[in-house]
């Protein structure tokens, strides 16, 4: 679980439109949460029916929190008499830069976001050796490199280590970052000692060969240098290959979403027989039936549509001339899965006249239906969000693993949320799995982006489980953002 979360500061200007039918001055006040004390005012624009309030009113945003405003315009010019309000969420005005809100009929409020400062971009460094030296018998290497760095006394203290890459002469070492502060762009006289290695069984190693760089070099996209065994080498130029280094900003989260990453959410819903007490209703709603509507009403404020594509699985069709799949539509069309969220628990109640449920509950259909889904497609991609209920059963659970593998380089995350107190040792072993898969060009590529949460430890605090749900989610996007060396500002 993550702890802390980034905190940006964003300034919000505020406008209106045809707020009256004859020009009045007007300033706006707004509200945080239920607080009757103002959280900001702004100045008064004389006489005009249409106000653009220069004053921006300053907030500090958190992408995992709602965080509800109440935003009214007062006419001065009649002793601050209510013209009119909106309830709004911070975090749908953020994400969309830019929201109109209707106050009347005629009337129009507009939210305009703008980021005062983004966090620091990331630096993500990518390695790869060309022509390295034979260092084998069998006429190849397994390498391995050291980045050091020059002390303030003149010696060199080791900053990183990659890993060994086995029988290669032409090694593409796993992306990585270098946390030492001082290894900065600022610092771009800092001195570097770039070392490689070939390790040899059972842990010694041979001394390929080295060069002395600089912090400038290695933030230089595609510098390239050669290493010698000597300096007696060096004078001769007879090197022992080549290395290349590359360079992937990663930028903070907020600066995706304002780029072109949309964020998609897809229910999934068990409706296998040992959920059916879960299903009853033993009051107003079923134990499902409040999960899917808390949790609805608090995510439709990240969902750019209101809409969510909703899927059921562990139940056949009741008419048997029907064939039902392992993973249906909640939507009653096979073809179109999304629902508008305001509706989904009239698709979900729908759903029951048309299925009978199962000893087993398969996920790995619904996982390669949301893999369909998924693919990317640049400038605008849609970041995939899954949430699957289940009281923990899993009929298939080496299919979904393998299925996972394959998805962990598309741009989707796993919220499996626990109903009921079932047995859920398999979902957990899921949330402590890293999935591995290699692409097309044979990169590696790792993730974890499966979380777990039991529904019944929040005590119908929907809005709490989804901010749990919504902290991982900056972090998934950019370990997927890293797989692809994805910059968004290349299509801007």
């Amino acid at each position: 679980m993550v702890e802390s979360e980034d905190i940006t500061q964003i300034n919000l200007f505020l406008s209106a439109r045809t707020i009256s039918i004859t020009p009045i001055s007007t300033y706006c006040a707004a509200y945080s949460g239920n607080s009757k004390s103002e959280y900001f005012k702004s100045e008064t624009i004389e006489k005009t029916t249409n106000p653009d309030w220069s004053t921006p009113m300053l907030i500090d945003f958190r992408f995992s929190s709602i965080q509800k405003m109440i935003f009214r315009v007062y006419n001065v010019s009649e002793r601050n008499t209510l013209v009119g309000e909106v309830n709004v969420t911070l975090c749908q005005a953020v994400l969309r830069k830019e929201v109109d809100y209707q106050i009347s009929k005629q009337s129009w409020f507009t939210i305009r976001a703008e980021v005062v400062k983004f966090p620091p971009i990331k630096t993500l460094f990518k390695v790869s050796g060309i022509e390295l030296d034979r260092m084998d018998a069998f006429g190849l290497s397994d390498p391995y490199f050291k980045i050091k760095k020059r002390s303030p006394d003149g010696n060199w203290v080791k900053i990183y280590k990659s890993e060994i890459i086995k029988k290669t002469l032409d090694p593409a070492w796993d992306p990585f970052m270098l946390l030492d502060p001082e290894i900065n762009i600022e610092n771009s006289s800092l001195m570097l000692k770039f070392e490689c290695y070939d390790w040899d069984w059972p842990n010694t190693y041979d001394f390929i060969g080295e060069n002395i760089i600089t912090v400038h070099d290695i933030f230089t996209q595609g510098f390239e240098f050669c290493v010698f065994k000597s300096e007696k080498k060096r004078l001769k130029n007879e090197n022992s290959g080549r290395i290349k280094f590359e360079i992937f900003e990663i930028l903070p989260f907020l600066q995706y979403i304002h780029s072109g990453i949309e964020l998609n959410f897809t229910f999934a819903v068990d409706f296998s027989e040992s959920n059916a007490n879960l299903h009853s209703r033993t009051g107003v709603k079923s134990y499902y039936e409040q999960g899917i509507y808390g949790i609805g009403k608090i995510i439709e404020n990240y969902d750019y549509d209101k809409k969510v594509l909703a899927f059921g699985f562990g139940a056949t069709s009741k008419n048997e001339s029907t064939a039902l799949k392992r993973c249906f539509t909640m939507s009653g069309s096979p073809e179109n899965p999304a629902v508008i969220i305001d509706r989904i628990l009239d698709s979900y109640n729908n759903t029951f006249n048309l299925i009978k449920s199962t000893k087993e509950s398969y996920l790995s259909s619904i996982l390669e239906k949301i893999m369909e889904m998924s693919e990317v497609s640049p400038p605008r991609w849609t970041y995939n969000i899954v949430i699957i209920m289940t009281n923990g059963k899993i009929s298939d659970y080496n299919q979904v693993v393998d299925i996972l593998n394959s998805a962990c380089s598309l741009p989707m995350s796993v919220f499996i949320i626990g109903m009921g107190g079932g047995n859920f040792n398999d979902i957990e072993n899921l949330t402590k799995c890293e999935f591995m898969h290699r692409d097309h060009q044979g990169r590696r590529i790792k993730r974890n982006m499966v979380h777990f949460s039991k529904f019944g430890d929040f005590s119908g605090d929907y809005e709490n489980l989804v901010k749990n749900m919504m902290k991982q989610v900056p972090n998934d996007v950019e370990d997927f953002v890293k797989t692809f060396w994805y910059d968004p500002r290349q299509y801007t």
